[in-house]
């Protein structure tokens, strides 16, 4: 855990990037010559249209900017069209070379990598989580240097991803999927529901999550990452989201525990707060159970002892969880 926020404030770039740098290069004479290609694009012969796009194609970098901005703004369907298969084809065996050149460990600009490595940490597996990351959510990768909102929309197009993934496809989530919903997670201000989580506590049931568990070097930024969602969770999805802590043995159940018994109503709730107490709390945590002793609604169902039927109250609960704080052998309760 750090103070250093992790979705800092970008400031503005005030040197040129490459792309603009690239385009400043061609004469006037190129840039309205440029101009002409690109609007034939969208001529009715089949032929001008052709010879344009080549045209462009032996410019190549340059426009790329240029192109994106076409492909986006132009009011010509077919331009758009056509501008934007330029740029994949300029951009594809260039992407393919920068995939590369950051899984051998080189730095490599892309979007969100510095602010996901300061989440993250930098390895071999976390760079290649990335490229994952990149490839099936490439709106989340470039929402991390974006705002609060950007992320929130981002976690709203991997959720449905996902559920499509899950539900239409029958296909078990991956690891990027398990990345993709926690790590808008991580800014405070992306608001969570309860379907977010019922979705994630879903997703943390599958293999992909029990392989991340398994994997030395991406278990500890995603047992990070299931912290920081878990001390912020919902009160909806609590009692899961307890048990889950407790499974996964995360530092956030016991303050979260501790929190719960000052928020929570059902006893349901309460009991797997006060089994969290018990597990990962010490003395100092009795004070907060204390409250529970008089609380005489039923914890569990009806159950025998060779005496009596008995039903174990909610202040049963809090009587045991204070006795394994002090150390007190529960038989001798």
């Amino acid at each position: 855990e750090t103070d250093t926020p992790l979705f800092p404030v970008r400031p503005q770039q005030t040197e040129p990037s490459a792309a603009e740098s690239a385009i400043n290069d061609l004469s006037a004479e190129e840039l309205e010559q440029v101009k002409v290609w690109i609007e034939e694009l969208g001529a009715d012969e089949f032929a001008t249209r052709e010879r344009a796009a080549t045209y462009l194609l032996e410019i190549g970098d340059p426009i790329i900017v240029r192109l994106r901005s076409v492909a986006n703004e132009s009011a010509d369907a077919e331009v758009r069209l056509r501008a934007d298969e330029i740029v994949k084809q300029l951009t594809r065996g260039d992407m393919k070379s920068r995939i590369e050149d950051f899984l051998a460990g080189e730095d490599v600009n892309f979007e969100g990598w510095q602010v996901a490595r300061s989440i993250m940490g930098d390895s071999d597996a976390v760079r290649e989580l990335f490229v994952e990351l990149m490839q099936t959510h490439p709106t989340l990768a470039a929402s991390m240097d974006g705002a609060p909102r950007d992320r929130a929309v981002a976690m709203d197009a991997v959720m449905t991803q996902v559920q499509n993934r899950m539900l239409i496809e029958r296909k078990f989530p991956t690891r990027a999927n398990a990345f993709g919903l926690l790590l808008p997670t991580v800014d405070p201000n992306v608001p969570l529901n309860a379907s977010f989580e019922s979705m994630l506590l879903s997703v943390l049931q599958k293999e992909a999550a029990s392989k991340i568990r398994r994997d030395a070097q991406l278990y500890p930024p995603f047992r990070f990452l299931l912290n920081r969602w878990v001390s912020r969770s919902t009160l909806t999805s609590r009692e899961e989201v307890l048990l889950l802590g407790m499974d996964w043995d995360l530092d956030a159940t016991l303050p979260l525990a501790a929190q719960t018994l000052g928020e929570a109503n059902q006893t349901e709730t309460l009991a797997v707060a006060l089994q969290a107490i018990a597990r990962f709390g010490d003395k100092s945590q009795a004070e907060l159970v204390r409250p529970l002793l008089d609380d005489q609604r039923p914890a569990a169902e009806r159950g025998f002892t060779p005496a009596e039927m008995t039903r174990t109250q909610l202040g049963d609960l809090a009587m045991a969880t204070i006795a394994v704080l002090y150390e007190v052998p529960l038989a001798e309760l």
